[in-house]
């Protein structure tokens, strides 16, 4: 037993084991854990204990982005959980006969407790009105945000939120899309190309503006700081290679220059001998043959 999460005096005992899923495991809030927890609990589930710290080495700039996915594996994991073994049943004996396997029935009691706290049904409640107000539900499933802006960017140009907005809008596997979200891409299209609005006008026009601290269509840890920092960082990495190509373009000018002139100096220098060795030297011009040169 591996005691891995604690809130306040709530503490869930788990049995650590590889699962091909991501997770096998049980713990009430893995997002409270530190970096450092959550690495060696990265590890742990990997099957490589605390020899897997050596060779799973998140990097800094890395490790926003893996606890994040982690976060949503493992809250898909407890969201399965719950509607399964606890939703699907209305009694407790229920539930408990029908308890996960992989789940001690001790644990398993805890969290049944949890659930039917008020204060749990109330989070609960308020999610589900949340999930209920949102509009235009992209259709990628797990697919990251990231993958699609790589595939959209087939002009080494970053692709736009109205762009990446009609991607991952696109019904999959002949289903029809909502009318709601037909209408907003339509919308958003019209107001492109026959409008002429330009892409993020028309993307706020059909979507509202930003809120602080988000910026849609990048994918779950996109914040507008950061990415006008990588769009800074992209500028100046541009200003830096046209800089260079610049240099380059005036060496090969240069070069190209300095090719010249000596084919033309060569030209001369061949004209002159070719009019010694035809004329008589001694009634040579040396002073014509300097004003030639």
């Amino acid at each position: 037993m591996v005691d891995i999460a604690k809130q306040g005096a709530y503490s869930v005992k788990t049995i650590v084991t590889i699962w091909t899923a991501v997770f096998r495991t049980v713990c009430y809030s893995f997002w409270t854990l530190n970096n450092n927890s959550r690495c060696y609990f990265f590890c742990l589930i990997a099957g490589k204990g605390t020899k897997g710290m050596q060779k799973y080495i998140i990097l800094e700039k890395g490790r926003k982005a893996i606890f994040a996915i982690l976060n949503d594996a493992w809250r898909r994991y407890k969201c399965f959980l719950k509607k399964e073994h606890f939703s699907k049943y209305k009694t407790t004996r229920e539930r408990l006969k029908n308890h996960p396997h992989e789940v001690p029935e001790e644990d398993f009691k805890n969290l049944l407790e949890y659930w039917k706290e008020d204060h749990s049904q109330e989070i609960s409640h308020q999610n589900a009105q949340n999930i209920a107000q949102l509009k235009y539900r992209h259709q990628i499933g797990d697919k990251g945000f990231a993958v699609i802006r790589e595939k959209c960017n087939e002009d080494k140009e970053p692709p736009t939120q109205a762009e990446i907005f009609i991607a991952t809008r696109q019904s999959k596997k002949g289903k029809e899309l909502d009318q709601e979200t037909n209408l907003a891409i339509i919308k958003l299209q019209d107001l492109i190309e026959k409008d002429g609005q330009s892409s993020l006008e028309a993307f706020q026009t059909v979507c509202g503006k930003e809120k602080p601290g988000r910026f849609r269509c990048h994918g779950r840890n996109s914040t507008p700081t950061l990415l006008r920092r990588n769009e800074e960082i992209v500028k100046l990495k541009r200003e830096h290679a046209e800089e260079i190509k610049q240099f380059n373009d005036k060496i090969q000018e240069i070069k190209e220059k300095q090719r010249k002139e000596m084919e033309a100096m060569e030209g001369k220098f061949q004209l002159i001998l070719k009019t010694m060795l035809n004329s008589n030297t001694v009634g040579l011009n040396i002073d014509a043959l300097a004003a030639f040169l």
